[in-house]
């Protein structure tokens, strides 16, 4: 069931997590102020001295992060082989210092409680409380969320909550992911979830409005293509849509990736109805070949996905990105060039990540309240 084997998050600069033979390893873009395509670190041993410590057999990965005047915060959970789930946080941009793992789900002796997915979703800014919010997916097929209201994970946790979304009998959710999204002043919390029903795929979303009452559990649409298909794979990311007509609209974008890895399929929910699902591929991006993982983030300028490709045991695999604009021009996909793969530079990659202006709060949908006030957390 698990597939969330790296995570990606775009600060000033790319942020890539992957997980090989059991360890969690980190590389990103060095920021350097006006050179897009400068080089990239890594990937160094997230566990090691002076890193985040040793928390046994890392099985899956998911990050999220923001930025603040040059000072980079990337919270990153770390799924363990015993189904436990451990935060940490990166703070800093090219030289970053991890801090150590904290257990926040634990598994007693003998529990049945072993968490086979996690997600993670991030928010902060200007008049903007923090908001940290990760959902678990147990291998009981509940869902639990939990918080934490500070920008560093420094203050108490909320507590976790099982996620009211109403099982159904013979139903069974397989994969989950979450975003927040900005909508008139507030933020919500969107979890997305592929569901099998006996032998059939499905796609359901509700979301934590306002960050405090969820919405019911509602079967997306567009599946019908994929109905014999048993495990998949889905991402999300919201973005908040500025340079079309009536902007300042939020829109959920949905990837699944099929079982084998062939296929990729994405849907855009708008606030009052879905997109069909429709492959990437057919719409410009290229084909990147089978996958062995994939995960999407958002920012200002539009939708990304990055790919995994190459077995997880490999020392050095290739990832591969392509994105989505506001008008949905997809670019070609094209090799990141993170340490041990050989090209030659961002531009020569085809400038599948365009980087915006030095300053401009580019990612994560930070956007200025009318005014300062705290959020509320329940």
């Amino acid at each position: 069931m698990i597939s969330r084997t790296f995570g990606y998050c775009h600060l000033f600069r790319p942020h890539i997590l992957r997980v090989t033979s059991g360890r969690l390893y980190h590389a990103h873009q060095r920021f350097v102020p006006n050179q897009p395509d400068s080089d990239w670190l890594g990937w160094g041993d997230v566990a090691a001295d002076p890193g985040a410590g040793e928390i046994g057999v890392i099985v899956a990965v998911d990050c999220d992060g923001w930025h603040d005047s040059g000072e980079g915060y990337l919270h990153t959970l770390a799924l363990t082989s015993n189904g436990e789930i451990f935060h940490t946080l990166r703070k800093g941009e090219n030289t970053g210092v991890w801090a150590r793992f904290n257990r926040i789900w634990e598994v007693p002796p003998g529990g049945n409680n072993r968490a086979v997915d996690v997600a993670v979703a991030f928010r902060s800014g200007p008049y903007i409380c923090p908001s940290l919010h990760v959902c678990a997916l147990l291998e009981t097929g509940q869902v639990f969320h939990n918080s934490n209201p500070s920008i560093d994970a420094t203050a108490p946790w909320v507590g976790w909550r099982e996620v009211p979304y109403g099982q159904t009998a013979g139903l069974s959710i397989r994969s989950i992911d979450v975003s927040l999204a900005y909508r008139s002043g507030l933020f919500d919390l969107h979890l997305s979830a592929i569901a099998t029903d006996f032998s059939r795929g499905r796609f359901f979303h509700q979301a934590l409005e306002n960050q405090t009452n969820w919405t019911a559990f509602a079967e997306g649409l567009g599946l019908d293509s994929l109905s014999a298909l048993y495990s998949m794979h889905v991402s999300c990311a919201a973005y908040e849509d500025q340079q079309t007509p009536g902007g300042n609209r939020t829109d959920l974008n949905v990837v699944i990736r099929s079982p084998g890895g062939e296929r990729l399929l994405h849907s855009v929910r708008r606030p009052d109805s879905w997109s069909p699902f429709q492959s990437p591929i057919r719409a410009g991006s290229g084909e990147p070949g089978p996958i062995m993982g994939m995960c999407t983030d958002s920012g200002r300028y539009g939708l990304t996905i990055v790919v995994r490709k190459g077995s997880d045991e490999l020392p050095s695999q290739e990832f591969r990105w392509t994105k989505r604009d506001y008008q949905g021009n997809w670019t070609r996909f094209s090799t990141i060039p993170t340490p041990g793969v050989q090209v030659a530079s961002l531009r020569e990659a085809g400038e599948a990540i365009e980087s915006p202006a030095e300053g401009i709060e580019q990612d994560h949908e930070c956007k200025e309240k009318s005014s300062p006030g705290p959020s509320k957390l329940e």
